[in-house]
């Protein structure tokens, strides 16, 4: 009989076995007897808790986990880096493309950084070779430790050493580039100024590479010694990467298949594509760094730093200025961006980067224009805050390039024009901040009203590892 019970269920199709089990789920005996056929597929549906909770899921794989802040002042507890790392994920999503901007621009300082300084060691391994081959055999060891003087190269006849003949692998990888950009290479024992108050502070990427060009050994930080800074955990990147993958397959799967999809799954989707460049670019990043490395600034002379040479932040953390330490991080964004409305067309790049982002993210849940809303007007606010945020960078971009106008009529006008110009600016960015705000809602409030094919979904997307 259990021959012939489990034959039978053989034959019988997955739809079938969930129906049986909805005929005995109260009978104990035969929920134990009958036996069920070698496979069993899952059913080809999916609830909303599913979706709500794949996508926060996903969500929070995108943001939190995938971000890697920068090292924390001296003094800061925990608390200050769990509600730094909150307010870059509140930021993250709200705007994640300017997050992903302040990515690629800290991917590009550190790795122009890092090439800057190999070019450097090699100078100055040059310049050592030089002077120990016009010195007396006994004062080679002297030479050798003695601080370069950069006017040896230029009075020399020595052939030069051809790029790549080292034997030694640099030290200065991008990973070393980002770790002096987030903040890791601390100095002391400089002379006190206001920059950098008691003889010490947290140089930037400009910084080290003025001390490099006076010692070029003293800024050398291995990378195992960086490494073991790093809290950098494969496995966790590797969950993360298999989350996001599937939520991208399986809405790519859903639009191949003709099935609907939620304006959640939609809005998640571009988290997916930030997450996965933000990956991209701080893949050599260190992660959760929490203290410094030390410079002693007695090995580079007399050197004068200023302000430029200095990461801007506090040193200490007094508890009533905690919200705006917070928010520097934000602050030299938005001065970022700033910069690119003053620079006009000078930096094509820039300036395609600060109008492409936006415009995907405007445009990706634009296409959501014939979803059955929830009502009318939330529709239309959706389609309003869509092309708010798809167009008002290109608008910023228009008032930037007024600013910078060399034309004496252009200048003219816009003088008597400044204050209408600043308050339209500012309008606009209280507008997208608004707009962007509502798109995030509206993606979890739409939820209870959805087409019903939403809740129908391919099998075999239902057989990839997610959560």
């Amino acid at each position: 009989m259990a021959l012939a019970t489990r034959v039978i269920h053989a034959q019988s199709t997955s739809n079938a076995v969930y129906a049986e089990l909805e005929r005995i789920q109260d009978n104990r005996t035969a929920l134990h007897s009958i036996i069920a056929p070698p496979w069993v597929s899952a059913p080809n549906m999916r609830g909303t808790s599913s979706i709500l909770y794949s996508c926060l899921l996903t969500l929070f794989a995108c943001i939190y986990t995938a971000l890697h802040l920068n090292v924390p002042p001296r003094g800061a507890g925990a608390t200050y880096v769990l509600l730094k790392k909150c307010l870059w994920g509140f930021a993250a999503l709200i705007t994640p493309e300017l997050v992903l901007f302040y990515t690629s621009g800290q991917f590009f300082e550190a790795k122009n950084l890092a090439k800057y300084l190999r070019n450097e060691e090699k100078r100055q391994q040059l310049e050592r070779q030089q002077v120990t081959n016009q010195q007396p055999i006994s004062d080679k060891a002297t030479v050798e430790t003695t601080p370069v003087n950069p006017s040896i190269a230029a009075t020399t006849t020595t052939t030069p050493i051809p790029v790549g003949d080292s034997t030694d692998k640099s030290e200065f990888e991008i990973k070393y580039g980002f770790f002096v950009s987030m903040g890791g290479l601390e100095i002391i024992g400089l002379a006190e100024c206001s920059e950098n108050p008691g003889g010490r502070g947290t140089v930037s990427a400009e910084g080290v590479a003025t001390l490099a060009r006076r010692n070029i050994d003293a800024v050398k930080i291995s990378r195992s010694s960086i490494d073991d800074r790093s809290k950098a955990d494969i496995l966790q990147k590797g969950l993360v990467l298999l989350q996001i993958t599937w939520m991208a397959l399986q809405c790519i799967a859903r639009k191949a298949y003709g099935l609907p999809i939620t304006l959640l799954e939609l809005h998640t989707m571009v988290h997916v594509v930030c997450a996965f460049s933000m990956y991209t670019f701080w893949l050599e990043k260190p992660l959760d760094v929490k203290s410094a490395e030390i410079l002693d600034g007695s090995k580079f002379g007399d050197v004068a730093l200023d302000e430029r040479h200095f990461h801007q932040r506090g040193t200490n953390l007094p508890g009533l200025k905690l919200s705006w330490v917070l928010a520097g991080d934000i602050i030299r964004v938005s001065e970022g961006l700033s910069a690119v409305l003053t620079a006009g067309l000078s930096n094509p790049i820039l300036i395609t980067s600060t109008i492409f982002l936006p415009l995907v993210y405007g445009s990706v849940h634009l296409s959501a224009w014939d979803f059955e809303f929830p009502t009318p007007i939330e529709g239309l606010l959706w389609k309003i805050s869509g092309i708010v945020i798809a167009t008002t960078f290109p608008a910023w971009i228009v008032l930037g390039a007024v600013r910078a106008g060399t034309d004496a009529c252009v200048r003219t006008l816009y003088k008597y024009t400044e204050t209408s110009l600043a308050l339209l600016g500012r309008a606009l960015m209280y507008a997208v901040a608004l707009c962007r705000i509502y798109i995030v809602v509206e993606a979890f409030v739409s939820l209870p009203a959805v087409p019903i094919g939403v809740y129908w979904t391919p099998a075999w997307i239902q057989m990839i590892p997610h959560v």
